[in-house]
């Protein structure tokens, strides 16, 4: 949590319901790049950036389905029905 000083003094500014795990990646980029050779070095920087992340991102999917289980099975149309011409009767 971080904390504002002033009128927000002590006050949670968001409340983290989840671990953020962080991940190194000891890439550099190079601010202002003046070269043509400092441009390509950054453009291959922000490539391999862009796998990684979107490695990364296909991996938290991929986990996210396997983990995730319905909590009631579906019901068929024939369970629907009958649960409709339940209610009109009633």
């Amino acid at each position: 949590m971080y904390y504002i000083p002033g009128k927000m003094a002590e006050k949670p500014t968001k409340d983290v319901k989840h671990k953020r795990t962080k991940k190194k990646l000891n890439l550099t980029f190079i601010v202002k790049s003046m070269t043509s050779q400092e441009r390509q070095q950054n453009r291959e920087t922000l490539e391999l950036a862009e796998k990684n992340r979107y490695g990364r991102e296909q991996e938290l999917k991929e986990e996210k389905t396997v983990i995730r289980l319905p909590k009631h099975p579906e019901k068929t149309i024939s369970d629907k029905t009958r649960d409709y011409f339940t209610q009109c009767r009633a």
